[in-house]
């Protein structure tokens, strides 16, 4: 229930019936507990991988299972509403560019502790020694071992916190404001069962008023109490009926459609996959790229220098995070400003391969300057477009389903997580085969014909992944222009 239907970490449905909402809430715990410490194991063993094969396995292992962050996104929408959710959702970014500020830099200190990284370019021995001597040979094998190591011992640290002091309520917001108005009218329903009556559907919501006949919800909670079948009140039993089939006919209408059915829900769900996909992708190929050679169509970068840059853009995205997101959103619309972000992206996706051009002119300063520049627009942009799109997926959610929506998107968007550390390898694989075997005569020193040779003379290999990420982006910038403005704000319960 708590768990996913299809991985075991993605919360897949919220309870309709207001009696398991202590049960949903216990497993959605229990399940966050459960991924974040699988999550904080398989970071740590990264560090032990030898093969880049092996890595990619791993990293998928580990989007698979990470479902922590659509579980929190689940129980952060449970407690909010519209006036106060494009705040809530902020705070994800906030998270995000902190571990993101922090992360890359302490890696890169501790990357390659006995020195003999083969990319570095600070020192003419090409390392830093981190131990002027090591003393044990693990740390020569396995270089990246502190790097993840330490981020696994801060996930267990965190994971001993939550355990103890982590408390999931009901709800202050909408979804829980409506499951308490249910349970009450429930209760009130089950008290007066001694007294030989059936009890009707609980379909009266507070604040609400029934079209059946202009009653309020005080009024409407009286008539839950229906005569059983024989009694002698047959004028009664007849507009209790009427009640009934009004009260049933009120949710079982084409206003109320399924989940499922639902189009801004579908559209929402597509915006949040698709654009988890591309962005995680783009997250995993960059630095894959900065450490490729200058020659195979990379930067040449070397531990600390990748560090550097993803310090560099994760203080921006916590900045951005922190003080414009909610601006942003509650000003110009949180579909508006996904839409923008993902435009941008585009733009400056297309832009990255200049800095191969600086890198390779030898202008270290113009490079520097590039990467500053793409770092802030990537920082600004990310939390617009990875926060917008929960956010839009939590107000297409009718109230009720709000589990199960974020639930079965979360479960897409882990096989998203797991797939795009492939992808990202397999384009930069394709990258350096492409200028290996393209560029220059195709390596053997004869000039070769043919489209493919003509093309990668023109625009080198370096190009073509980016490329496809702009292209991405752009389309997925018209996937949001579709969205409804309805979306900038939660559904009411009236609504579904």
């Amino acid at each position: 229930m708590g768990s996913g239907k299809y991985f075991p970490f993605t919360t897949f449905r919220l309870p309709d019936c207001p009696y398991e909402t202590d049960i949903y809430f216990y497993n959605l715990r229990r399940s966050m507990l459960a991924s974040a410490l699988i999550t904080a194991a398989l970071t740590a063993a990264l560090g032990c991988v030898t093969s880049f094969p092996a890595a990619l396995v791993l990293r998928a292992t580990t989007g698979l299972c990470d479902g922590v962050m659509m579980l929190s996104k689940s129980a952060m929408a449970s407690i909010s509403n519209k006036t106060n959710a494009a705040k809530a959702f902020s705070t994800f970014g906030v998270t995000y560019g902190l571990g993101s500020s922090i992360g890359p830099t302490v890696a890169a200190l501790l990357a390659y502790p006995c020195g003999g990284d083969p990319n570095s370019s600070w020192t003419k021995s090409h390392s830093i020694p981190l131990i002027k001597k090591c003393q044990t040979q693990i740390l020569v094998e396995y270089p990246f071992l502190l790097s993840t190591a330490w981020v696994g011992m801060g996930g267990f640290l965190l994971w001993g916190f939550a355990f103890f002091f982590m408390k999931i309520p009901e709800g202050d917001g909408e979804a829980g404001y409506v499951r308490a108005s249910e349970k009450k009218i429930a209760e009130s329903a089950r008290e007066s069962q001694s007294n030989e009556v059936e009890i009707g559907p609980v379909c009266s919501i507070a604040g609400t008023v029934h079209e059946t006949d202009g009653t309020s919800d005080e009024e409407e909670s009286s008539r839950l109490l229906m005569p059983a079948p024989g009694t002698r009140n047959d004028k009664k039993k007849k507009k209790t009926d009427r009640t009934h089939t009004s009260c049933s006919s009120e949710f079982s209408s084409p206003a109320a459609k399924p989940w499922h059915s639902d189009p801004n829900v579908r559209l929402a769900t597509h915006a949040q996959v698709w654009c988890a996909f591309i962005t995680i992708t783009g997250a995993e190929l960059t630095p894959i790229w900065m450490a490729t050679s200058v020659g195979n169509g990379g930067l040449g970068f070397g531990a600390v220098e990748i560090g550097t840059f993803g310090g560099v853009m994760g203080f921006f995205i916590l900045v951005f995070a922190a003080t414009l997101f909610a601006v942003l959103a509650n000003n110009f619309g949180v579909t508006t400003s996904v839409r923008a972000a993902l435009t941008a992206n585009g733009v400056v996706y297309l832009a990255h391969p200049l800095a191969w051009y600086s890198t390779r002119s030898g202008d270290s300063a113009l490079t520097w300057s590039l990467l500053t520049t793409f770092a802030l627009a990537r920082g600004c942009a990310g939390p617009i477009v990875m926060g917008g799109v929960s956010l839009i997926l939590n107000n297409s959610a009718p109230r009720k389903s709000l589990g199960k929506v974020n639930g079965f998107a979360g479960t897409f968007t882990n096989v998203a997580r797991a797939l795009a550390p492939i992808v990202g390898g397999g384009l930069m694989a394709g990258m350096v085969h492409a200028t290996r075997t393209l560029v220059g005569g195709g390596g053997d020193g004869e000039k070769k014909n043919g489209f493919e040779f003509s093309l990668a003379e023109a625009v080198p290999p370096t190009w073509w992944p980016f490329v496809l990420f702009s292209v991405s982006f752009f389309g997925l910038s018209a996937l949001a222009a579709r969205l409804p403005r309805v979306l900038d704000a939660p559904r009411t319960e009236g609504e579904g």
